[in-house]
């Protein structure tokens, strides 16, 4: 399925050699530029919008202009990250500031470059294909609120989130059909932990609704999750995960410093110990993507989620219209095998 993502050819890439090479790969790969705009960059944009914000960064990010392409086409993410690794090998790069180019992550970092960078066009049209926690408005028809999603927006798999459902509308839901659209259907439980309540989505099947509906948006405890996941084969992700401010200030510290031990700094954080307790029990993943994670939460995320050997997700949680947050075809591929396979149980 084609999607989405943004290129960014940075200040010493922005000569002919480099451009046109850029663009020979591009074709190679059959995806094509929809979209381009150059901007010179300030220290604000770089606070805003930019993982790294080291001074010789900023410094070198704002020496020059910067050119920024919006990418179409099949696996338009996961192919500009591999090209730009190819074409940084193919220009000898050595440098990890001065790298030549970037391509956004496929949920956070890209939605908000295509926010505030292109402010003139309208998000939801380059929007990409999957939303895995859409909540609905118990007060208006859902089949139309359904029909608005396949008709005014890219979304084409989505979960719907019915913890705030009747049931006469989650049983609406069950009805509604269309080629269109793919819908799964998720709850929100809350997993006691100490002191907290961890937040956690639960994906399931329409045909065991009766049995866990139970569960839904109810406190419960870890072992009961694990029975849960093995007696009915879903599929579930933790969701607004909880960092301490410590280890997220430290985190946003080896960032800014480029620490090579970032994994191994990571590794020595509770919330690592903390997930690798959950992954024994059978949790699938972490919501890595969402409107309301700043780029640093985000990478945090992702990163122990690479370290652990847990899938990330991603969705819009209600915080914003239908169509302005997505995630990746590659997001979605994980998604579907890990369900398919849960579901089989």
């Amino acid at each position: 399925m084609k999607e989405y993502s943004i290129l960014m050819l940075k200040p010493n890439a922005c000569f002919e050699e480099f451009i046109n090479d850029v663009f020979d790969n591009l074709k190679k790969l059959n995806l094509e530029v929809i979209y381009e705009k150059k901007i010179l960059l300030t220290i604000d944009d770089i606070n805003k919008c930019f993982l790294h914000k080291d001074i010789e960064y900023v410094k070198y990010i704002t020496s020059g202009d910067v050119i920024f392409y919006i990418v179409y086409g099949y696996d338009a993410h996961e192919k500009l990250y591999k090209m730009k690794h190819y074409l940084r090998k193919k220009f000898h790069v050595t440098n990890t500031i001065k790298n030549l180019i970037h391509s956004t992550d496929s949920g956070n970092e890209y939605h908000m470059w295509l926010g505030y960078f292109f402010p003139e066009l309208e998000s939801k049209k380059y929007s990409n294909s999957g939303d895995f926690n859409v909540l609905i408005n118990r007060n208006k028809k859902i089949e139309n609120q359904l029909f608005e999603i396949i008709n005014k927006t890219n979304i084409r798999y989505c979960a719907i989130n019915i913890t705030n459902l009747e049931e006469g509308k989650v049983k609406e839901l069950f009805l509604f059909y269309n080629n269109k659209l793919i819908i799964y259907y998720t709850f929100e439980i809350r997993i006691c932990y100490g002191n907290e309540f961890i937040k956690t989505l639960v994906y399931f099947k329409e045909k065991d609704y009766d049995d866990l509906k139970e569960y839904i948006n109810k406190p419960i405890l870890m072992n009961d999750l694990e029975n849960i996941i093995n007696k009915y084969g879903v599929t579930v992700y933790l969701y607004d995960f909880p960092i301490p401010a410590l280890e997220l200030k430290k985190f946003r510290k080896v960032i800014f410093e480029r620490n090579i031990n970032l994994s191994l700094i990571v590794k020595k954080f509770s919330v690592y110990s903390l997930l690798k307790q959950f992954k024994q029990i059978g949790i699938d993943g972490l919501f890595c993507y969402s409107p309301k994670y700043s780029l640093e939460q985000g990478e945090l995320y992702m990163e122990l989620c690479e370290l652990i050997g847990l899938s990330s997700l991603g969705g819009s949680c209600g915080l914003t219209d239908f169509g302005n947050f997505s995630v990746s075809i590659e997001t979605i591929t994980e998604f579907n095998l890990l369900f398919n396979i849960r579901g089989r149980k």
